[in-house]
C-alpha cells in the first residue's frame, strides 16, 4: 500500500507540474493560430473586396469613355466626317459630296412645346442634346450600299439615317448610247442627323 501511495503521488506531482502546464500552452498556442487564421481570412475578404470595388471602378471608366464616343461633348465635326467616310472607304462606297448644317440644340423645340418632356428638358437635370447632320452624295453597289448603312448604324458615334433617295445609272449606259456603267451601281443622296452634348 505504502508503494502504491507513492506511485499516486509522484503520478499527481507529474500531472500537475509537467502534463498541465505543456496543455496549457499548448491550447494557449491553438487559441494564437486560430486567431491568426481568422485574421488572414478576414484581410483575404477585404483585399477581395477592395479588389472588386477597383474593377467596378476601372469598368465606370471604360462606360464613361464609350458615352464620350457615342456622344463627344461638343459637335466635334471633323470627327463625324472621319468616322463616316471611313466607313464607306471600308466598303467601297465611294462618296463623291458631303454638307453640313449648322450644329443647333435639340431639346429647345422640346422646350418650347411644353409637356412631360418640357419638364424633363428644362429642370430634371438632363443636359441639353445639340444636333447636326451630313447631306452626303455617294455611288457604290446596292450590296455595298447596305453594309455601309449596316456599319454607320453600329457605329461607336450615334448617326441616323433622316433621308436617302437611290438613282440608277444613266438610261442611256444600259442601251448602249452612253459609256459603259455596271448597272449594279446607283448615286445615293442621304441625309444622317448626330448629336452630342452640350457642355
Amino acid at each position: 500500500m505504502l508503494i502504491a501511495l507513492v506511485f499516486l503521488v509522484a503520478a499527481l506531482l507529474i500531472f500537475f507540474d509537467l502534463i498541465q502546464p505543456t496543455y496549457g500552452n499548448l491550447q494557449a498556442k491553438k487559441g494564437t493560430e486560430l486567431s491568426s487564421e481568422n485574421f488572414l481570412s478576414n484581410e483575404q475578404q477585404i483585399v477581395g473586396q477592395a479588389k472588386t470595388l477597383i474593377s467596378q471602378y476601372k469598368n465606370e471608366g471604360a462606360v464613361q469613355d464609350s458615352l464620350a464616343l457615342a456622344m463627344p461633348s461638343g459637335p466635334n465635326m471633323a470627327s463625324a466626317l472621319a468616322q463616316v467616310y471611313g466607313i464607306a472607304l471600308n466598303n467601297n462606297v465611294v462618296i463623291q459630296s458631303m454638307g453640313l448644317t449648322s450644329p443647333m440644340v435639340e431639346l429647345q423645340n422640346q422646350a418650347q412645346q411644353g409637356g412631360a418632356s418640357a419638364g424633363l428638358a428644362a429642370g430634371q437635370g438632363t443636359k441639353q442634346m445639340g444636333t447636326f447632320s451630313l447631306q452626303i452624295a455617294a455611288v457604290g453597289s446596292y450590296e455595298n450600299f447596305k453594309s455601309f448603312l449596316s456599319q454607320l448604324e453600329m457605329n461607336i458615334r450615334i448617326f441616323d439615317l433622316t433621308a436617302l433617295s437611290i438613282q440608277p445609272p444613266p438610261s442611256g449606259a444600259l442601251n448602249g448610247k452612253g459609256p459603259a456603267v455596271s448597272p449594279d451601281l446607283f448615286t445615293y443622296n442621304f441625309t444622317v442627323a448626330t448629336y452630342y452634348e452640350l457642355p
